[in-house]
């Protein structure tokens, strides 16, 4: 079964949170951390930090969103009265300002291997998705729904395929949109609504959700199944925000030391360690059983004797014989063989006289025990009537 492994991540700057908003297929991580007088970005590559501020950022406020394979940058800064989307590329930073932007501005959140990016604006009306490609502005709403425009695009893949949130009547929604085509997506889980927050090139999509109690879950959607995801460390909630082609998926978690990045990797369930039980092949289980039963010489058992008796009187190769071992140490329940034996041949006393439980031998030996009803095998499966069965049609 997989095992999921959970890091957290702190940049070592911060002094209040961490958040973890974006991966690449190379295993770089792209953020933001609050200080006591700022939120900045983070990339981390290589496992070292690297804070990220916009040179325009006058409100003391970037945050690095999404990053693609070349290692290129998307996410937002406030200057004036807004918010302004940025692409850092090879150490350049370029403003993302949709045209049809009210003042309170553009949000750069996600971009593929393409180059394309996608975010959203605020105008008079409302939140609008866009998507940025080629140049142009594309905008995205969408449809299902009163409140249609309450759209945000938060992630892309290579494919173009889009994931985000909407809001309507009903509450709030995430969402897919492929070929032009949207599909709503809510967690069987969410009670106060759903969120699509990344996409990968296998259509792998993250998020999170609110359940019935309000509290928050980052959540896998795969192959028309949704796994919730908790950081274990959480308190206060998880949210998972980007999935690399990798499968691995990173987020923050809330604690009562406040939020904190993480990334979660997904491994097969590691082999037993060489030596230990489960690292070696099956075989087959050979198991002790009772030894025959007692004879009696001058009023006393003497279990020894009548063991050493049989075996003096069968040569060493008939003893060595998986047979006639087979028959001597039959599992539990077996004595028959030796209920037969003894009723044949009745044991011999020292005495001139057997002793006073000489009938008592041979009564319990004449009655075989019965198996217990539910005892199995461990290892083959079969009943230990089975096993008797088997015991008895060898030959001694």
């Amino acid at each position: 079964m997989p095992v999921q492994i959970f890091t957290t991540l702190n940049d070592p700057s911060a002094i209040f949170s961490t958040i973890a908003s974006g991966i690449n297929a190379a295993g770089d991580i792209v953020g933001f951390y609050g200080t006591a007088t700022s939120t900045n970005g983070f990339l981390l590559s290589g496992g070292t930090y690297t804070t990220i501020v916009d040179p325009l950022d006058t409100k003391h406020l970037t945050e690095a969103l999404g990053i693609n394979t070349a290692g290129q940058v998307v996410g937002r800064y406030q200057a004036g009265s807004g918010d302004h989307g940025f692409l850092l590329s090879g150490g350049t930073y370029t403003t993302i300002d949709d045209p049809s932007a009210g003042p309170a501005g553009t949000q750069a959140s996600g971009i593929n291997d393409r180059g394309q990016i996608v975010g959203n604006y605020t105008d008079s009306t409302g939140l609008h998705g866009f998507l940025l490609s080629g140049g142009v502005y594309t905008t995205l709403n969408d449809s299902a729904g009163a409140q249609a425009d309450s759209t945000v695009a938060i992630g892309i893949n290579n494919a173009g395929q889009i994931v985000g949130s909407f809001h309507n009547t009903s509450g709030k929604h995430g969402f897919l949109l492929s070929g032009g085509i949207y599909t709503t997506l809510d967690d069987p889980l969410a009670f106060f609504g759903t969120t699509a927050t990344g996409i990968n090139d296998a259509g792998q999509i993250v998020g999170f959700y609110t359940d019935s109690s309000f509290s928050v879950h980052g959540f896998l959607y795969s192959g028309g199944i949704f796994t919730t995801i908790d950081d274990p460390s959480a308190t206060l909630g998880t949210e998972a925000l980007g999935i690399n082609d990798n499968g691995q998926i990173v987020g923050f978690y809330g604690d009562d030391g406040g939020g904190h990045g993480f990334l979660e990797t997904t491994v097969p369930n590691p082999a037993a360690p060489p030596g230990t039980a489960f690292s070696k092949p099956r075989c087959r289980i050979r198991r002790r059983l009772p030894a025959p039963p007692p004879t009696w010489c001058c009023g006393r058992r003497t279990r020894r004797r009548s063991r050493a008796i049989t075996r003096s009187t069968t040569s060493a190769a008939t003893r060595s014989s998986p047979a006639t071992r087979w028959a001597q140490w039959g599992p539990t329940g077996a004595s028959s063989r030796w209920a037969a034996s003894t009723a044949a041949t009745p044991p011999t006393c020292c005495c001139a006289t057997p002793g006073p439980a000489a009938s008592r031998s041979t009564t319990s030996a004449t009655t075989s025990p019965a198996p217990p009803s539910s005892a199995t095998s461990a290892w083959t499966g079969r009943s230990w009537a089975s096993a008797i069965s088997a015991a008895s049609a060898k030959p001694t």
